[in-house]
């Protein structure tokens, strides 16, 4: 018998951004290892790293979702999630 990953319960849903209140948008990422996750996109010039000022950072929940509501102007945007770092 075979089981796919998604039977185990090993795939997570995706956690789409949402539009929230004030005209920001809620970003969230699932991640029980990571140390360090950001958002680098066209919003912010694609900084992400600890010396870059406009570097965006999500913080953890007890459930490994790390969130962070950023305000955008209405658009389309190009982004990436990175984790501790280095990993796009």
């Amino acid at each position: 018998m075979l089981a796919g990953c998604s039977g185990l319960g090993v795939i997570q849903d995706r956690l789409a951004p949402k539009q929230i209140d004030g005209g920001k948008v809620l970003f969230r990422y699932y991640s029980p290892s990571a140390k360090t996750v950001t958002i680098a996109g066209d919003f912010n010039g694609w900084e992400y790293k600890q010396d870059q000022s406009r570097a965006i950072y999500l913080k953890p929940n007890d459930k490994y979702i790390w969130s962070a509501a950023v305000p955008l102007s209405p658009g389309r945007y190009r982004y990436k999630v990175v984790i501790d770092y280095q990993s796009w």
